[in-house]
């Protein structure tokens, strides 16, 4: 990794191999899981059952896609970065996609983060409620070749529309 190469390479004498810093993709296929329960007369035991476990799977992978984003800041944060910095850079992140810190050596670091729940808003959606109907696709390895579409399509539209530009930035940066 990143670190244990840096860390190698000091150990041994020898100049760090990512001496420019780095930076970090997240792909993350989170959504926001909705039951739509609420447009149904009657819920049925086993339908009731089968929104739940899919809402409770939805909530908690969002936790492991939180816990995931938190531990790449902490992991990579030099020591006199205090809990609130953490804090900040997470929201950031969040609400972003993209921060740029420094790491422990000192050298920058970005961390992007790409994720379909950022389909919100999209310009280019294909229909107009497209990011909400993305939460319906259920993000299993055997869905149908339409859903597979949507899916990819949703992934282009938010690097095209929400990161191009940024990553772009990023490269340019890195090849100076």
């Amino acid at each position: 990794t990143y670190k244990t190469n840096n860390d190698a390479a000091t150990a041994r004498g020898r100049p760090a191999p990512y001496a420019k810093g780095a930076v970090i993709i997240i792909l993350d296929a989170g959504t926001q899981y909705n039951a739509r329960i609420s447009d149904k007369g009657d819920v049925g035991l086993i339908e009731g059952l089968g929104s739940g476990a899919k809402l409770s799977s939805a909530k908690l992978l969002n936790r492991a896609s939180s816990a995931t984003l938190a531990d790449m800041i902490v992991n990579y944060a030099p020591a006199e970065m205090t809990a609130e910095d953490i804090r900040k850079n997470l929201a950031g992140l969040e609400r972003a996609g993209v921060i740029q810190i420094k790491d422990r050596d000192g050298r920058p670091m970005t961390i992007v983060h790409i994720a379909l729940s950022r389909s919100v808003g999209l310009k280019n959606a294909p229909f107009e409620n497209f990011g909400p109907t993305l939460d319906q696709i259920d993000t299993y390895f055997n869905i149908t070749q339409g859903d597979a579409y949507s899916l990819y399509q949703a992934a282009t539209l938010i690097v095209q529309e929400k990161f191009e530009t940024r990553l772009g930035k990023i490269r340019e940066a890195l090849e100076k």
